[in-house]
């Protein structure tokens, strides 16, 4: 998909070309994640293992990894199907992550466009 600036973004399209080029209304969130797990309590396969279950149950997606020499995972979340993460979603992972005993760490970021690097 082509990445659009600011000042393209604000252009006036039609309904159906803000759909097809993800902004306006049609805007599309995600966020960043990070954490850091206790490798005396589960080892690195398990911990992965675990937080995809619990992503891939609520119908999102997980871009990133670790080092299975290391006690972090770090990554970016969104959703499966078309549409937006809420801030709703991001506490209900943060939740979900301080219920497991083996994560010592968490740190989520803001919502950010899926799409399109707002930094531009």
């Amino acid at each position: 998909m082509k990445q659009l600036s600011s000042s393209e973004m604000q252009k006036p399209r039609s309904r159906r070309l803000r759909k097809k080029l993800r902004i306006g209304e049609f805007k599309e969130h995600g966020f960043s994640l990070d954490l850091t797990f206790d490798k005396n309590i589960v080892d690195f396969n398990h911990a992965f293992d675990s937080l995809l279950d619990f992503i891939e149950l609520n119908h999102w997606v997980f871009g990133g990894g670790g080092d299975e020499n290391s006690n972090n995972i770090s990554g970016f979340i969104c959703k499966l199907q078309r549409g937006t993460l809420t801030q709703e979603d991001c506490i209900k992972v943060q939740a979900w992550l301080r219920s497991q005993d083996w994560i010592t760490g968490i740190i989520i970021h803001t919502l950010k466009d899926v799409w399109h690097d707002e930094s531009r």
